[in-house]
């Protein structure tokens, strides 16, 4: 199992959730299975036949992107600690493991890579970034204007 943990504020979580989508689009045809909590806060779950170490990049606020993989475990149902109930896209009694996306190391780099591009351009400051690195991206990140996004520096 392989899920990408977005530990970010609106709207730049949307705006992250928007590229991962039209990467999984563009690389396997279709989306990746999601699952939203708290608000702001989102998970895209796949799977994967490789080892896949965590790896996190880290912004300024607590804010922070992480892959998760060997040895972490997710919550998919129930309710997060705020009292947010746990939703899952699709749902959970409507998905089988093989019905997840397969996805290998190298292409999960990739995606945060490119996710660590579009959160700069969301206005994320960046403090940390394990083992994150290029593998060569083919997939523009998005302009957050064509999204009708404007960062809110007044923080």
């Amino acid at each position: 199992m392989a899920a990408i943990d977005f530990d970010t504020k609106e709207p730049a979580t949307a705006l992250l959730l928007t590229h991962a989508r039209r990467f999984t689009l563009a690389r396997y045809g279709r989306e990746a299975a999601r699952r939203f909590g708290r608000v702001g806060r989102a998970m895209l779950l796949m799977r994967t036949s490789e080892p896949m170490r965590k790896t996190a990049i880290e912004f300024e606020g607590g804010q922070k992107i992480e892959l998760l993989g060997e040895g972490h475990q997710i919550v998919t149902d129930g309710t997060h600690p705020s009292g947010a109930p746990y939703r899952l896209v699709p749902p959970l009694n409507k998905m089988r493991p093989a019905d997840l996306l397969e996805v290998t190391v190298a292409e999960m780099r990739e995606l945060m890579v490119e996710l660590r591009e579009v959160a700069e351009l969301a206005g994320l400051v960046v403090v940390s970034d394990a083992k994150t690195r290029a593998v060569g991206g083919s997939h523009a990140p998005p302009d957050p204007a064509e999204l009708g996004w404007r960062p809110d520096r007044s923080e």
